[in-house]
């Protein structure tokens, strides 16, 4: 797995030696995490994928796949997991990325499963946009990355959702995108 860049400062993307520093990443100085007393999805009723030779997708209909030629993992340096029964949470600690060195976990009401072999590919640089009225994308030339310095949650009596009735992608040149259903899987080359 690609180690974090060391030029200058430790998540600095300007004048990086190696190409993984300068990857998109979803990161949280402390924590972030979505979460929704019954249920929480990013997610699409009908479809949503992403495929890419360098990223990795995370995609359903009924049922989610990251896919990359290349790498994907969910990983982060204390602990990543989407869970779901009632409620779901993507959360990073400490960390830059949703990565992890200790424990990464997709588990939800229905299926989860995560297999992966390299490095992080929910990664970003830049910009970060949610936005849906009947779809949800993130998209980014570069990136798209969810960053915060303290928190950042997304709650619910009923529902949270970052998705849309037929799609919902997050789609950049080098980034991911997460979405699913019912179940969920993580597999890369």
């Amino acid at each position: 797995m690609p180690s974090l860049c060391s030029c200058r400062n430790t998540y600095t993307l300007t004048a990086c030696p190696r190409s993984e520093c300068c990857s998109t990443s979803i990161t949280s100085s402390h924590s972030t995490s979505i979460t929704t007393s019954h249920s929480a999805s990013i997610a699409s009723s009908h479809s949503a994928s992403i495929t890419s030779s360098h990223s990795a997708s995370i995609a359903s209909s009924h049922s989610a796949s990251i896919t990359s030629s290349n790498s994907a993992s969910i990983t982060s340096s204390y602990s990543a997991s989407i869970t779901s029964s009632h409620s779901a949470s993507i959360a990073s600690s400490h960390s830059a990325s949703i990565t992890s060195s200790n424990s990464a976990s997709i588990t939800s009401f229905y299926s989860a499963s995560i297999t992966s072999s390299y490095s992080t590919s929910i990664t970003s640089s830049h910009s970060t946009s949610i936005t849906s009225s009947h779809s949800t994308f993130i998209t980014s030339s570069h990136s798209a990355s969810i960053t915060l310095s303290n928190s950042a949650s997304i709650t619910s009596s009923h529902s949270a959702s970052i998705a849309s009735s037929h799609s919902a992608s997050i789609t950049s040149s080098h980034s991911a995108s997460i979405a699913s259903s019912h179940s969920a899987s993580i597999t890369s080359s």
